[in-house]
């Protein structure tokens, strides 16, 4: 069960348990529908940030987090943080593109489009779920919220739905707990974790293989809300 949350941070909204807000199959945030898979998901963290833009001057705009929890007989099973633009920055120099979209080394990046602001891409990685000494008051908020649900899974398996133009950004991820498709929990580092593209075996590439199967229909969601048109629920991976 979740307990209550009493850290505070400026810029960063936390909720009541009792209070809290959850979601099924969608959720609207800042003008956009955003598919999501099975389940209820709680709202466990929101924040607002100013662009800071390079070479000072102008006004970067904002950008908004939300940040979603799946929990499941006790444990953490799904994770979805979402990042948009809410207003236009006043020059060319508001926000950079999602670099997980120029890897080599996971999963999958599919890209259909690439070139300054204009970026349409997903990806397919596995995360292990340790905060740097750095980590924003966004991050740790909702990390709090997994202790208090459970716990955070040790390795996740993210999926990345990202879409900009030259006036607006969509990222989203959703994180999978493999354990909750029965696998053991991963403690490893990232390139020994045994969920790492060159060290699966064979169940845990038919895990890897569902989920790519899978994202493609998920960004396309994501684009069509994206694009202000309605979406419907995901399924599960």
């Amino acid at each position: 069960m979740f307990r209550t949350l009493i850290v505070l941070a400026l810029g960063v909204l936390l909720w009541h348990p009792a209070d809290a807000q959850t979601h099924v199959g969608t959720v609207s945030f800042n003008g956009r529908s955003v598919p999501l898979p099975p389940g209820e998901w709680r709202q466990v963290a929101t924040t607002t940030t100013t662009r800071q833009l390079a070479g000072g001057g102008g006004v970067g705009g904002r950008n908004a987090q939300l940040a979603l929890l799946r929990v499941a007989s006790g444990r953490v099973t799904g994770l979805v943080t979402i990042e948009t633009s809410v207003d236009v920055s006043d020059n060319m120099a508001g926000w950079t593109r999602e670099p997980e979209c120029q890897r080599n080394d996971i999963h999958a990046v599919v890209v259909e489009s690439d070139v300054q602001r204009d970026q349409n891409c997903w990806t397919l990685n596995h995360l292990v779920m340790t905060r740097g000494p750095n980590a924003s008051e966004f991050v740790n908020t909702y990390y709090a919220a997994a202790a208090a649900a459970g716990g955070m899974p040790p390795t996740m398996l993210r999926v990345t739905s990202r879409r900009s133009d030259n006036l607006h950004f969509v990222t989203v991820r959703y994180h999978f707990a493999p354990d909750h498709a029965r696998f053991a929990p991963a403690t490893e580092g990232w390139r020994e974790n045994p969920w790492h593209r060159d060290r699966l075996d064979g169940s845990r590439s038919a895990y890897v293989a569902a989920l790519r199967t899978w994202a493609p229909a998920a960004h396309a969601a994501v684009l069509r809300g994206f694009r202000g048109g309605s979406v419907t629920p995901l399924t599960e991976p």
